[in-house]
This record gives structure tokens, C-alpha cells and sequence, in this order.
């Protein structure tokens, strides 16, 4: 249990049929800077929306979420997922975060049904990077992302 202060905005769509969330945490392990974890997530959800707000306005609203207390046991995605009544209207979530300290960025993780957004993301992206084999592994870790919460596959206790 923590108190979590997690930042959120919206960016209204033109036509929305629901909103897009593009999240990352802002905390970081007591003994890390955080620059990788998740400095990096934060940075790179920054430059997305500031490039959102500099074209056309998206046709579907944008959810900005900074999450905290991601370290502590996601706490601030719990939070948001239960709480915020701007959950509701999420219908995709983009989490933004660091496996490890260097190397390319990875798409390790993705929720059932996706092979067309996971297509689609690899034909905008100038070196699109992901396989199977990774979420493998990290199902095995002992540890999750605020992605968990966002697609509901958090274990109940």
C-alpha cells in the first residue's frame, strides 16, 4: 500500500470511438537513477505527444499517463485502471518501458488478438524489433509491468 500521485492529460480526438492510453511510470528502484528505468519511457512518451501536438489532431482521444509507484507493485496503474473514470474509455494502451540498460528498443509484450496493430507498428517503424520468444522469458521473471494492469492479467489474490 503507498500513496500514488500519477500525472494524466487528454488530448481530445476529432472523432473519437475511444482513447488511446500512451503510458509510462515515472518511479524508479531506490537504488537506480532511473535513467533506463523508466527515464527513458517517460522521455519517449513526452516526444510523442508534443509530435501528436504539433500535426492534425488525432481522430481518437490520447490518454497521457505517468504511473507511479510502478516498482512498488504497479500500484499507480492499479489506481488508474480502477479508479480514474477516464479508464473506461481505453480501447488500446501503448506502456512505454525499459528491459535492461542498453540495445535496441523492443516490442516484448502485447495482449491477444493484436497481429494486426502488431503489423501495422512494424510497417511505421524504421527498425522494428520484438519476438515471441522474449515475452517467454519475461512471463518466467518475477516481476511485471504496468502493462499487466492495463490488459486485466494481473493474478487475483
Amino acid at each position: 500500500m503507498a500513496r500514488v500521485e500519477n500525472i494524466v492529460a487528454r488530448v481530445v480526438g476529432t472523432d473519437s470511438t475511444g482513447a488511446v492510453l500512451v503510458a509510462s511510470h515515472y518511479d524508479s528502484v531506490p537504488a537506480a537513477p532511473g535513467a533506463a528505468d523508466a527515464g527513458s519511457g517517460v522521455a519517449a512518451v513526452l516526444e510523442a505527444m508534443r509530435a501528436f501536438k504539433t500535426g492534425q489532431p488525432p481522430r481518437n482521444d490520447l490518454i497521457l499517463l505517468f504511473t507511479d509507484a510502478e516498482e512498488l507493485g504497479l500500484l499507480g496503474a492499479r489506481a488508474f485502471v480502477e479508479q480514474h473514470a477516464w479508464a473506461k474509455d481505453v480501447r488500446m494502451a501503448l506502456n512505454f518501458e525499459a528491459r535492461g540498460t542498453r540495445g535496441p528498443a523492443w516490442m516484448f509484450e502485447t495482449s491477444a488478438g493484436n497481429g494486426a496493430v502488431v503489423a501495422e507498428w512494424a510497417s511505421l517503424v524504421p527498425k522494428p524489433a520484438g519476438s515471441s520468444l522474449t515475452y517467454e522469458v519475461y512471463k518466467r521473471l518475477p516481476n511485471d509491468t504496468d502493462f499487466t494492469e492495463f490488459k486485466g492479467s494481473r493474478p487475483q489474490a
